[in-house]
């Protein structure tokens, strides 16, 4: 049978071709966003042809490793052949060329195609801009069009797409470069909601790409202007214009800045067109017989697109006459101060009803002035001294408001104040196994002088423990450590044993060098974290109030009585008291007055009761209330005048005092400071002049002292001492003459002049004047202050008023005069205006150095006589300073745009002093780029699930800009992973491909950050991806294919082979698998025809193949087996093939491998097979790899890998007789030699072991044997040696008689010659395999490779016969 197979080998081609497919195209296309495991679909499938009546076999054939598989490798007539993209990183250049072969399960036939895949090029879609916002005017009432233009042209065949909730709302058609966008208008009938601002997503499609963005529509803000109030009321008095209240108009809703309006029938009031603050201008003509006891006004506010308007009723009441002055009592102030005060000085006006201050011009960021007319620095410390001006402004009611001028001389400090840039306050957490050493926490410090050295005090209060009690500190627990200007707070003490949990520290910083700096203090409280105890918590244990409590009956509102204890201390108590109307619990247990208890009864009960929640309990107690009497002066303050000429015995006073039971007291003390060093005081309490004091004169005018107990000096009394001044004869005034200029528009009640007195003395002030009427226009307060008392329109002129100042005393009346000249002049002849055409928006640049010029503002020419000075006023004044001669502005500070943007000025222009005008201005400040982009996180880590869809967002990386006219964006730098792609303007890391867990788990993606497109930068973040496991997958074998050869003499039961599959899915690993044989099938010779129970899968978890049935019927073909595994739990399936080859021992062929055992490996017998497989045109099936041991010797260079030789086109396993004379044809010397196996060997094996040639317990079972045996032959030999040499001893005693015998009777012999023997080279194996005969070589020798036959020669020379 099988000389018959070879002889049709011989005369058959080799492939039998035939129509098995249908191939209506041989390219494929695939899309460049498919994923591993796509189906990959054509214009058409290749298919089985119709015609056939067998099932075809497939195979793939192309680069390795190949990019694509097939589904399924046996197809039935006209099923499709279903490519899998299995490995898209395989393409070399997006193109792949494979070979496929279909074959006849029955008739053998071939069919070989070549199939091209090609991967798609991305089209070149544009990127689609995000808009920000799209704003909708009408609501959908009427159709809007937007247009939006693309980096680059539209493909033409492109589609746009409109997705979201409200894309019916949004059509969108695209031209050349640009996308339209129309929105669809709601039907009248059916009208539509629409929820502002949406989102829709924009998509442009060509083919299998897209690109997309998001826009953002909203609606446009329109106005809902409405008053605050629709009616305001307001009381104001005829003729002086004094108001109960400010009027201030509010609005709200406003798009814009709002500005008001008056409409006022009478003409005389006015609103502010900003602030909307209502004012009367001519309150001398407001009259309840003029206009009656109400007028009623119009106020109109706009913000550009609505107006709304309020009433304001006005109702007018007489006038009522005043004894008080309203004003400032100087013109001007001069203020000196210490910088480490923060009130510098009182400029409180004179007024009759409440007043508001308001600084108008000068440093309104550094000053303030309080209610009570203290005036408040609220900078920072300066380091050297620095002068200010500022105007104050008063007003009260309507118009009627005075200012002053106030120069401030604020002294500095001499260096700069220590500071420190962290928190204040903060709370650490530490734990109690800290040792000492340990830093709790560090504090930076800043002192920007270069001598400075800071110094550090560290507080600590007591500290409290779990319960809440507060404990002692028995330890130094913390301590400082500095380090320059950094404190280090480290442990000092032993946490661990104190019973501490939280304690609060207070660390203080000082500058040593400059004393006069102040201290920078800041706390931390220190929560100590300890082990919490296994002990069970204690129930409410309330401490009973004692029987009895004593409280003076005179206790003030508030006074502490006693506290409530609880113990151990627990938190979120709760205490009630009763009679809770005359006492009042705190918090923490104690017991306070609400009320006074002089009218109570003597004895009161109090009872208290606790909560914690859980329990209650309760306590009472008797309070007595106690008359008491205490120890006191009979005067609150003793106040005395005297004047200098008073005797030096002379008793200025005299205190008295009372017990505490009633009696008199009769020791007193002066308390020392003060004046008392000029004082003494006797036992009648009588206060005289000090004896080493000689007179008054040399005292102050106005003196202070304490008068105290003796026996309780910490009662005391205050005395104040005025002397009075030697009267002067005459009153002295600081000018005599005074000049004045004003304008006819003078506010009513301004400031004219000042008639001063050089001593401050008070005097009385009259003001007279020759000319008629001018009396009734100005006067004079009692301070001097001269005022306007009327409008001065039509008064214009030089004016001469004269003034007395005259006072009265016991020794008569002094006087003195002073002349004024008041100038009125007109107002309009000095009317200040900026030019009209002159642009007030200046620019300038982030941190440009102070005084740095950025423009100019001038004014109209007016008149010589009308000078004109420029200033900045209102809240930025500081920003900026201004040349008051030529309008000239520079900066004053350091701008920084990423802070504010743009500041609004207002200028002030003033002409001739009084005369002013306003003008707005702005201020905008230029970008520089001036800021690093930086990253918020360095590293950040994310999950995401495997089966995540494409274009998922995975992370949004975030890089900041100081800089907001910079854009940012985002760059993958090189190697970052395929799988994910970055949105270059919004840090959004999306999935690009399809995720496998399976493949890879995790990634590491490096993102850059920079102000270009193109430019990568410096900034640099890594993100981790980690993928999640997601149920998948199914079983998996660990081969996709099998095969195995064996023996057609192999026994029933054998077994061949052992399987091995696993489920890459975390959650299966642990799932039962179950195995089955689905199908077989005997191929030989081109048939092929269904087996079953040959083979059988036996083993649970470790699965192994077993035969069924003898192999006899079926050398020569193989076995096709098809495995299938199954996860019992989700019925998941994976498959293999099994491909089983059987031989005949005829068929085995042997191949000597030149290497080592310890170096032989599977990728070397790969190797070996593939040689011989190129070398045949056969396929080359290793079966076992022999180790070789002639006569037990170990060989370190003997290994036989035996092969079998099978013809897959006739499927067929080739004997051995065949190869071989194929081999005897070509006599290649580089190919390797194939030979029939050798004799047994002594050791076999398919897994070769690196360490030994023979198994260890086979070797040491021989060297056991081996030992055993030269033990034995060492006795024998040693028994033979003792016979031998007594048999020597009586054959040489008997040949020694012989001899001397034959000595007599016969000569001596000669010796024989010596031969010498050749010796040569021991045989070599190549000597062997040609039968060479050898000097050595005997044919009696059984021939072995490896082995040696010896021959030795022996020849004794006249040596002793002892030596033999």
């Amino acid at each position: 049978m099988r000389e018959e197979g070879i002889l049709l080998l011989l005369l058959l081609p080799l492939l039998v071709y035939g129509d098995l497919l249908s191939i209506p195209s041989t390219t494929f296309k695939i899309p460049r966003n498919a994923q591993e495991g796509d189906l990959i679909i054509g214009p058409e499938f290749i298919r089985a042809s119709e015609d056939i009546d067998e099932a075809l076999n497939l195979e793939l054939e192309g680069t390795n490793p190949s990019p694509i598989a097939i589904n399924g490798s046996i197809i039935d007539a006209g099923q499709p052949v279903k490519f899998i993209l299995v490995n898209k990183n395989a393409f070399d250049s997006g193109k792949s060329k494979v070979k496929l072969q279909a074959i006849g399960v029955i008739s053998g036939k071939v069919q070989e195609e070549t199939i091209n895949f090609e991967v798609e090029a991305s089209s070149d879609l544009p990127s689609i801009p995000e808009i920000s916002n799209f704003v909708v005017k009408s609501d959908f009432q009427e159709k809007e069009t937007a247009i939006v233009r693309v980096s680059s042209p539209i493909p033409p065949n492109s589609e746009l797409d409109i997705l979201g909730s409200y894309a019916q709302r949004v059509t969108a058609t695209f031209e050349d470069d640009k996308i339209i966008l129309n929105t669809v208008p709601c039907h009248a009938d059916t009208p539509c909601e629409v929820t502002f601002p949406f989102v829709v997503i924009l998509v442009l499609r060509n083919g299998e790409n897209h690109v997309e963005a998001l826009l953002t529509f909203q609606e446009e803000k329109k106005s809902s202007l409405k008053m605050a109030q629709k009616l305001y009321q307001t009381t104001i008095e005829e003729h002086t214009g004094e108001q109960d209240h400010l009027v201030k108009i509010s609005t709200k809703g406003g798009s814009s800045e709002v500005l008001y309006s008056l409409r006022d029938a009478s003409g005389l009031f006015s609103i502010h067109p900003k602030e909307g603050i209502l004012s009367i201008l001519h309150p001398e003509f407001l009259s309840i017989s003029s206009f009656g006891d109400t007028v009623n006004l119009t106020v109109v506010a706009t913000d550009g697109d609505k107006t709304a308007d309020a009433m304001i009723n006005v109702k007018i009441v007489p006038e009522v006459e005043k004894n008080v002055v309203f004003g400032f009592e100087k013109e001007s102030y001069d203020i000196t101060a210490e910088n480490i005060n923060s009130i510098l000085g009182n400029i409180k006006a004179k007024s009759a009803s409440p007043v508001v201050y308001r600084i108008t011009e000068g440093r309104i960021d550094l000053y303030k002035v309080e209610p009570n007319g203290d005036l408040v620095y609220t900078g920072k410390m300066v380091k050297g001294d620095r002068e200010d001006d500022v105007t104050v402004v008063v007003q009260q009611g309507g118009l009627k408001m005075a200012s002053t001028k106030v120069h401030i001389n604020l002294k500095g400090i001499g260096s700069n104040p220590v500071s420190t840039s962290d928190e204040l306050e903060k709370i650490e957490l530490i734990s109690s196994e800290d040792p000492n050493g340990v830093v709790v926490t560090l504090i930076q410090f800043q002192d920007e002088d270069k001598d400075a050295k800071l110094t550090y005090e560290l507080t600590m209060e007591n500290g409290v423990d779990e319960n809440g009690n507060m404990i002692p500190l028995q330890e130094q627990l913390f301590e400082i450590k500095s380090e320059e200007k950094v404190a280090h707070l480290v442990v000092s003490g032993n946490l661990k044993t104190s019973k501490i949990t939280t304690i609060l520290l207070k660390i203080t910083a000082r500058d040593s060098t400059h004393p006069k700096e102040p201290s920078v203090t800041v706390t931390r409280l220190i929560v100590i974290q300890r082990e919490k105890s296994e002990e069970e918590p204690m129930g409410l244990n309330l401490i009973p109030l004692p029987t009895e409590i004593l409280v003076p009956v005179d206790s003030a509102v508030g006074s502490f009585i006693y506290k409530v204890t609880v113990l151990p201390m627990k938190e979120n108590l709760q205490y009630s008291i009763e009679p809770e109307h005359l006492f009042q619990i705190l918090d923490d247990g104690s017991i306070v007055t609400q009320k006074e208890l002089t009218v109570e009864a003597e004895q009161l009960k109090i009872h208290v009761e606790v909560s914690d929640g859980s329990e209650k309990k309760s306590t009472e107690t008797t309070l007595t209330l106690k008359k008491t009497l205490h120890p006191h002066f009979t005067e609150s303050r003793y106040d005395v005048t005297l004047p200098r000429q008073t005797p030096k015995d002379s008793v200025i006073t005299v205190v008295s005092a009372v017990g505490g039971n009633g009696e008199p007291v009769n020791q007193f003390v002066l308390k020392k400071g003060g004046h008392s060093k000029h004082f003494k005081i006797d036992e009648k309490g009588a206060l005289r002049l000090a004896d080493e004091q000689e007179r008054f004169d040399d005292l102050d005018d106005e003196m202070d002292l304490l008068v105290a107990l003796a026996e309780n000096p910490t009662i005391s009394v205050p005395v104040h001492i005025s002397l009075k001044k030697n009267r002067n004869p005459r009153i002295d005034l600081v000018e005599n003459q005074i000049f004045a200029t004003v304008y006819d528009n003078l506010p009513i009640n301004s400031y004219v002049g000042k008639v001063e007195v050089a001593s401050k003395e008070l005097v009385k002030f009259e003001m007279t004047s020759d000319e008629k009427g001018m009396s009734s226009l100005f006067g004079i307060e009692e301070d001097g202050t001269i005022r306007s008392k009327d409008w001065l329109a039509g008064s214009e002129g030089m004016h001469k008023f004269s003034v007395l100042a005259s006072n009265i005393d016991q020794a008569g009346v002094r006087s003195a005069n002073a002349t004024v000249v008041i100038d009125v002049i007109k107002s309009n002849e000095c009317s200040p205006k900026f030019k009209r055409d002159e642009n007030l928006i200046f620019y300038v640049r982030e941190n440009t150095p102070i005084d740095t010029v950025i423009g100019k503002v001038s004014a109209d020419v007016l008149p010589g006589k009308c000078a004109l000075e420029y200033s900045i006023i209102g809240p930025n004044s500081e920003i900026l300073s201004i040349n008051s001669a030529n309008g000239e502005l520079k900066t004053s500070k350091e701008f920084d745009f990423e802070k504010q943007k743009s500041y609004l000025l207002t200028l002030k222009l003033v002409a001739g002093k009084y005369n002013s005008v306003e003008s707005g201005a702005e201020l905008k400040i230029l970008d520089v780029d001036d800021h690093e982009v930086k990253f918020e996180l360095q590293e950040q880590t994310v999950e995401i699930p495997e089966d995540a869809p494409l274009n998922t967002v995975v992370a949004t990386v975030k890089a900041t800009e100081g800089d907001e006219s910079q854009e940012v964006f985002y760059h993958l730098k090189a190697g970052s992973p395929p799988q994910f792609s970055l949105n270059s303007k919004t840090g959004e890391v999306m999935v690009e491909q399809a995720l496998d867990r399976e493949a890879l788990d995790n990634f590491e993606i490096e993102i850059g950050a920079s102000n270009s497109v193109d430019l990568i930068g410096t900034a640099a973040m890594k993100l981790l991806v980690k993928v999640k496991d997601v149920n998948d997958n199914g079983p998996t074998f660990d081969r996709p294919q099998y095969f195995t050869v064996v023996s057609k003499d192999t026994v029933v039961g054998a077994e061949l082979l052992e399987l091995n599959a696993y489920d890459p899915d975390l959650s299966d690993q642990e799932k039962k698998l179950e195995y089955t044989v689905t199908a077989s099938s005997f191929e030989y010779r081109g048939m092929s025809r269904n087996v079953e129970d040959v083979l059988d899968i036996r083993g649970g978890e470790n699965p192994k193949i077993y035969l069924s049935k003898p192999l006899t019927d079926y050398v020569g073909g193989v076995f096709n087996v098809q495995l299938q595994v199954r996860d019992t739990v989700d019925g998941t399936i994976g498959k293999s093939a099994l491909r089983v080859y059987v031989h005949d021992s005829s068929d085995l062929l042997s191949l000597e491998l030149p290497y080592s055992p310890s170096t032989v490996s599977q990728g070397v017998i790969q190797e070996f097979t593939e040689n011989l497989s190129n070398s045949t045109g056969l396929t080359a099936i290793p079966k076992s790899v022999y180790y070789k041991a002639p006569h037990g010797i170990m060989s370190t260079n003997s290994i036989d890998l035996q092969v079998i030789f099978f013809n897959k086109s006739m499927s067929e396993i080739v004997p051995a007789e065949r190869i071989l004379a194929m081999q005897d044809m070509r006599q290649d010397k580089h190919q390797p030699i194939l030979r029939k196996p050798a004799s047994p060997y002594l050791m076999t094996s398919e897994d070769p072991r690196s360490d030994t040639l023979i198994q260890p317990e086979l070797f040491f079972m021989v060297l056991g044997f081996l030992v055993l045996l030269a033990i034995t032959l060492a006795l024998c030999g040693m028994m033979a040696c003792f016979a031998r040499s007594r048999f020597l001893r009586e054959k040489r005693i008997m040949e020694n008689e012989m001899a001397i015998k034959d000595a007599i009777q016969f000569p001596s012999n000669r010796s024989p010659a010596l031969v010498s023997f050749k010796h040569f080279a021991p045989p070599s194996a190549e000597m062997y395999r040609n039968h060479e005969e050898h000097m050595y070589r005997s044919p009696n020798l059984n021939e072995k490779i490896g082995s040696y036959a010896v021959q030795q020669a022996t020849i004794t020379v006249a040596e002793h016969e002892e030596k033999i």
